[in-house]
């Protein structure tokens, strides 16, 4: 019974390892997934370096101010 323990031990221990990192990585690839699907709450604003100034977005001209 020892014997055996100590091959069987090992072996669980290997398949309980993959088991839990493919479920980690399938964990991680769907909340990935769930955020691609959310809008944004605003529109990114470009840093120009020439200047260092943030210019503001508009949503109704689709463009920079």
């Amino acid at each position: 019974m020892g014997l055996a323990g100590l091959v069987v031990k090992p072996v669980t221990g290997i398949i309980d390892f993959a088991s839990k990192t493919t479920e980690g990585i399938k964990n991680n690839a769907l909340m990935f997934e769930d955020k691609a699907h959310e809008a944004r709450m605003r529109p990114p604003r470009p840093f120009y370096t020439e200047c260092f100034i943030l210019k503001n977005y508009s949503i109704l001209h689709g463009a920079l101010l």
